[in-house]
Parts: C-alpha cells; structure tokens; sequence
C-alpha cells in the first residue's frame, strides 16, 4: 500500500480531465467497469479509454488504434495495476506511448492505482516513480483503489446525505490525484522512458509454497 503524500499543487475546482485507463483486461475488468461507471456517472473525469480489447493481432494496427482514437484524445493516464498488471505487453506499450509526444500531442500524466490483488509495479511505471522525505516526487503518482473505490450501495442510495458526503469524498481524491498527474506534464525532465518495450507478456511463474517444519 502507498501512504506517500503529494506535494500540494491542485486548484480546489479542477476541471475535467481526459483520462485513458490502461490495465490487465482478463484480470481487472471488473475495476475497470466499476471506476469507469461510477467517475463517469459523477463527472470526475472524461473516458477515452478502450471499452474493451482490440480483437486483432496486428501489433502495429492496435498500437496506432490506441495512439490515435484514445491517446491523442487524453492527457492523463491511469494504470489500474492488479496482480500481473506488471507482465502485460500492452500495458506496457500505452505506457510507453503515454510517455512519448507524437503526431502533435503532448506527454500524458501518469497515475497508478494499487488495486487489492496488487503484487509490484510495471516496470516502466515504476521507473518513473520517485519518493523524496514522505512524499510522491516523480512524474509518476500511486493511490490506493480503497481511497477511491465506489462506495458499496452508491447505486441503490445515491441521494442520502451519507451517501452523498462518501461520493464527494472519493471524488474529490481522485480529482486531486488526476490534477497533479496533469500538471506533471509540465515536467518532462522527470521522465525515463528509455527501456525497450516488451515483445511480449513476461512470464508469470506461480510462488513456490514452502513446507512448515
């Protein structure tokens, strides 16, 4: 879990960013449902992510399908990073294209999410990520998913006073996180994006379990 803070440097009323959500799409759809439907029901944020896989195997189409109808359209990306987050070629690639201007556009912002299931970092996220006295000083910024998580029933009671003082908690958390990525944008010099992209997914191999003697 990351208890590091930010260094304040937020407006109170951000407006709202365009966000692409890059993750494990056989292992953390459902997180990507749940923050996409509940951020988008209460105007945190504007999707420009991929609803779902590219069916195709051409690496060059699906790479030019991302750079051109979702990246070109953002300016902040959030990595939704579960249990092998960190082994996924294509994760690594919208990371690796975040982090590159081309055809006119800018850097994104980069914000990782720790979700439950979360093991390490993928490493070219984590090579942008840096902690100085306490607090979040890369290009790259981490928050926890149970900071931000829908709040149980937001669906069934949306407009109870609790209810409404959790939404605008989470929100507000996220907003923050999503502004600071975006005016890191503005500090390229922080940026290391020199490894080679994957060629494919890194092997996973399974934890040995050890006997108790």
């Amino acid at each position: 879990m990351i208890n590091n803070m930010l260094l304040s440097n937020t407006q109170k009323h951000s407006p709202r960013r365009k966000v692409f959500v890059s993750y494990h799409h056989a292992q953390d759809q459902k997180y990507a449902n749940e923050f996409r439907t509940f951020y988008g029901w209460n105007d945190t944020f504007l999707d420009r992510s991929l609803p779902d896989e590219i069916d195709s195997y051409d690496n060059d189409y699906i790479m030019s399908q991302i750079r051109q109808k979702h990246l070109k359209e953002s300016t902040v990306t959030v990595v939704l990073i579960g249990r092998n987050t960190w082994s996924r070629k294509w994760v690594d690639w919208e990371i690796f294209s975040s982090l590159r201007p081309y055809s006119g556009r800018t850097v994104n912002g980069l914000l990782g999410i720790l979700l439950p299931e979360y093991t390490k970092l993928p490493p070219r996220l984590e090579a942008n990520y840096n902690v100085k006295n306490g607090y979040q000083v890369g290009y790259a910024i981490l928050l926890n998913w149970a900071d931000i998580a829908p709040p149980p029933m937001w669906r069934l009671m949306p407009n109870s006073s609790l209810m409404k003082l959790s939404i605008e908690r989470k929100k507000s958390k996220l907003t923050e996180y999503i502004e600071h990525a975006y005016n890191n944008r503005t500090k390229t010099y922080l940026i290391n994006n020199t490894e080679q992209r994957f060629k494919n997914n890194k092997p996973i191999f399974p934890i040995p379990l050890f006997k108790q003697s």
